[in-house]
């Protein structure tokens, strides 16, 4: 999403081609990774979930438009030049599973991409060569997967400086200017989210909390 909104010299078929190419990779990975699962654990059930109420799904595609609308209208209103960071900021914390989830997502949003700016302004510090920013990226992505099941604020912090760095790289400005827009489009999608999710989602939220209590007991 950074790149794509920077704006594109090249030929199409070149745009398009490597779109096709990102996700035959990514379905190629995520099929070997359900072979591999079936063939070492032979006994794991990879059963689909099953589908949620439909008054749930409309409700939760409700908080998207409510959230994302907002956080992209008041990106867009401030100026800052990268609104579409705002309304990543907000949809995430609403992808999260269950009610609960959503709010602490969002708190550990804002935590982690502040921590991130603070990395990725040490990092644009230095001039790195393209082969060199490639395999920095790469490192820093590989680190943001592997935390991002088990902490998501901690892979943030990994994850922040691959979109600002990329950005970068395809259309140089002020390092400052930069981060403080990551920071501040960030806590503007975060904290829309946030509340979203808390004035939206109060029976869920109680019956997320009786079950819990059920399971301790």
């Amino acid at each position: 999403m950074a790149t794509a909104s920077v704006p594109f010299d090249g030929q199409l078929w070149e745009a398009a081609l490597t779109g096709v190419a990102s996700v035959g990779v990514a379905l190629v990975l995520g099929f070997m990774g359900r072979l591999w699962a079936r063939r070492t654990e032979p006994d794991r059930q990879l059963a689909e979930a099953p589908l949620p109420a439909w008054s749930r799904i409309y409700a939760q595609a409700g908080r998207y438009v409510v959230a994302l609308g907002l956080a992209g209208s008041i990106g867009v209103m401030s100026g800052l030049g990268h609104h579409y960071w705002a309304m990543v900021a907000a949809a995430a914390p609403i992808s999260a599973v269950g009610a609960s989830g959503g709010l602490v997502r969002a708190v550990y949003r804002i935590i982690g991409t502040y921590a991130g700016v603070l990395l990725t302004a040490a990092l644009l510090t230095i001039q790195w060569p393209p082969l060199g920013l490639a395999f920095l990226i790469a490192a820093l992505q590989f680190a943001g997967e592997v935390f991002v099941i088990s902490h998501y604020s901690i892979a943030l912090v990994f994850m922040t400086p691959v979109a600002l760095m990329m950005t970068e790289f395809v259309a140089p400005g002020p390092t400052g200017t930069l981060v403080a827009d990551r920071a501040l489009e960030t806590t503007i999608g975060a904290v829309i989210a946030f509340f979203v999710i808390l004035l939206t989602t109060r029976k869920q939220r109680a019956q997320e909390r009786s079950l819990r209590q059920t399971q301790t007991n």
